[in-house]
Order: C-alpha cells, then structure tokens, then sequence
C-alpha cells in the first residue's frame, strides 16, 4: 500500500463513519415525523368524538326547549312540533355525518404523511449504510477500465447477405 493508499483509507473510514452517521439521524428525525403524525391521529378522533358528543348534547338541549315551550304554550307535541323535532334530528344527524366524513379524510391524509415518514426514515438509514459499504467495499480496489483503455472489438463479416 503506497503512501497515497494509506492515507485514503482513514479518511474513507472516516466518510463512512459520518455517512453512517448521517443515516441514523435521518432515521430518527423520520420516525420522529411518524410519531407525530400518529399523535395528530389520536388527537383527530378525540376531537371528532368530542364533537360527536356536542352535537348530541346541543340536540338534547334543543328538543328539551322546544318541548318545554311547547309544554308551557299548551301546544301539542304532534304536527308541527314534532316537524321541528324531526328536522332538528335530521340536521344533527346530517351534522355527525359529515363530522365523520372529515374525519375519515382527515386521518387518511394523516396516516398517508405518517407512512411517508417512515419509508422515508428507512430510506434516509439503509441509502447511506449501502453508500458507505460501497466506499469501504473500493478499498485496495484499482480504477475500473475507461471506454479508452477497453479493447475494441473487431467487427467480423458473416458472409450472409
């Protein structure tokens, strides 16, 4: 190993040691984006159910005024009281459900970045360790021939025309 070889070698050690390096805290930094997208996961449906909730409380709030007030009227709770009550009905039901449509959007989108992240952490990991085999691989290797070094090869005539 001559002079120049001998040195290179630490350094290339040295290389790969940071790219190593360099993976690692790719990895950590990816898995990190991962965990926080599954806490904004978890976050998402506690809102959603707490929202949930509200909704089913505002209506139960709703329906008891308007039969209190009907009540203290002397108005019957059928015809149009009852109409009122259905459309509030419909219009909570119609409020859960797309309560639970944004919802599904929502984690579809987080879960999709929270995947991401992942592969992404894997990759920014194993790039970088194949990188460095592959610097520690040339060690005490030579030069791969050039186009101009290689041997050209001669064209031959078949005779078939």
């Amino acid at each position: 190993m001559s002079g120049a070889e001998g040195l290179a070698l630490p350094l290339l050690i040295g290389g790969a040691t940071l790219t190593v390096a360099s993976g690692v805290t790719s990895f950590a930094g990816g898995m990190a984006q991962a965990d926080q997208a599954k806490s904004q996961i978890d976050a998402e449906k506690l809102a959603a159910r707490e929202k949930a909730v509200a909704l089913r409380e505002q209506l139960k709030s709703t329906l008891a005024t308007q039969t209190a007030m009907y009540g203290a009227r002397g108005v019957a709770l059928d015809g149009t009281p009852m109409t009122i009550a259905n459309a509030s009905f419909a219009q909570t039901d119609s409020d859960l459900l797309t309560n639970k449509t944004n919802l599904g959007m929502t984690l579809a989108g987080l879960r999709s970045s929270r995947d991401q992240a992942r592969i992404g952490a894997w990759s920014g990991l194993f790039s970088p360790i194949a990188n460095a085999g592959l610097m520690a691989g040339s060690i005490g290797t030579k030069p791969s021939p050039t186009p101009a070094s290689t041997p050209k090869m001669a064209y031959t005539y078949s005779g078939i025309d």
